[in-house]
């Protein structure tokens, strides 16, 4: 599963702020296996960002820009 690094974290902030969200969604979409995902449905317009399965398990998934949202 992807970790960031603290740096991201250390004044808990997106250090990208500026960026859509939908970049997020995009990154997220072309890159699932990063984040431990497979079979991975969205973004939808309504309702969770995307369907994915996660360690066996159907999960719904919320991109967010900011990590404290």
């Amino acid at each position: 599963m992807r970790k960031f690094s603290d740096e991201w974290y250390e004044f808990g902030r997106n250090p990208f702020p500026r960026l859509p969200e939908y970049w997020y969604q995009g990154y997220v979409k072309a890159h699932p296996q990063e984040f431990g995902l497979t079979l991975l449905e969205g973004p939808f317009d309504t309702g969770p960002d995307f369907y994915g399965i996660l360690k066996r398990r159907r999960v719904s998934i919320e991109v967010e820009k900011e990590y404290i949202s």
